[in-house]
């Protein structure tokens, strides 16, 4: 069943909740030296309405957990769920978005955190008087663990229905904050969005640019307002496209959902087509198990037959040194 877009968006524009005006989403698992700068700069943000912080602790095997604790016991806007087994990044995210009662959502993981007091309070206003933008986002620092702080620059403008189609890169999760949509769609289409086994800023973004679109500041100092940290057991360490088919199949998933859901065609078929391509030269270079199961299991999802996916390799292979072509964007060597 299709999501009714236009009646999510007037819920939205009449949306009166005042308690809690923004619900703050944390997930951490084994984040002791960095969950309490985390947890810190959500409590420090000044702003004119009320906020909760919202925090899933997988059942870390750290002191993370002790930690999460003593903050929720001395602040009362502090709620967290504490899993008694480690249920994952999906099911803990789950977790959260249903719980979450503000008008909006904020979002910061654990190892991150805001560097600047008036984050929150910007992008409310800015959307309280912005009915149109569904999101905001913006520049951020990428704090590389060992070799210093980096400024992610993002372009500003408007972040739009056919950038999300097109899954163009919008920011980090540490600068986002949207509508809480989530409260206005069934109960079916809320766990089919949870459970699709693609990270919060692949599906997160796709989904709500939908319902409108997301806005970015020009870039300027101002506009750095939060830290996303990069070390060995972060979520941008762990992601990377070694694994093409797990990649390949989380792309082909919110491709059929967002076609289920609001009737919209993703255009990344450059992007499957470039997954193929490299799980193909992986299992070349190294024909060991693991690589021919990436192949094997681009195969087994039905996207593609064996014949089309040769096709794919030979014509990418033919394409791939023209500096024009879209195939190079998605880092084939």
């Amino acid at each position: 069943m299709e999501i009714d877009v236009e009646k999510v968006k007037k819920c939205m524009d009449n949306d009166l909740t005042v308690a809690p005006a923004v619900s703050v989403f944390m997930t951490t698992y084994n984040q002791e030296k960095y969950i309490e700068r985390a947890i810190n700069s959500v409590l420090e943000q000044r702003t004119n309405f009320g906020f909760e912080l919202l925090i899933g602790e997988d059942c870390s095997t750290d002191d993370t957990r002790d930690i999460v604790q003593k903050y929720e016991k001395k602040y009362t806007n502090i709620k967290a769920v504490y899993h008694n087994q480690n249920v994952g990044i999906y099911r803990n995210e789950q977790s959260l978005w249903e719980r979450c009662k503000g008008k909006y959502i904020a979002m910061l993981e654990g190892d991150d955190y805001w560097c600047d007091r008036n984050k929150l309070q910007i992008q409310f206003d800015f959307l309280e008087e912005n009915k149109q933008f569904v999101g905001y986002a913006h520049s951020h620092y990428n704090d590389r663990e060992g070799m210093g702080c980096e400024i992610a620059k993002i372009n500003g403008g408007s972040y739009t229905r056919d950038d999300a189609l097109k899954n163009r890169y919008l920011s980090h999760t540490s600068t986002f904050f949207f509508r809480n949509w989530f409260k206005y769609i069934s109960k079916e289409q809320f766990e089919e969005f949870c459970q699709m086994k693609v990270l919060s800023h692949g599906k997160l973004v796709v989904a709500s640019a939908m319902f409108g679109d997301w806005y970015i500041p020009p870039y300027s100092a101002s506009t750095l307002m939060s830290v996303h940290r990069y070390h060995d057991s972060s979520w941008t360490a762990i992601e990377h496209y070694t694994n093409y088919a797990d990649e390949y199949i989380r792309k082909i998933t919110l491709k059929q959902w967002i076609e289920k859901c609001f009737g919209e065609q993703m255009k990344i078929d450059a992007f499957l087509e470039s997954m193929v391509y490299s799980a193909f030269v992986q299992f070349i270079k190294a024909p060991k198990g693991d690589n021919f199961t990436q192949v094997k299991n681009i195969k087994a999802h039905g996207h593609y037959n064996v014949f089309q996916m040769i096709r794919i390799v030979i014509c990418v292979f033919i394409r791939k040194k023209d500096k024009n072509s879209v195939y190079n964007s998605w880092g084939i060597k």
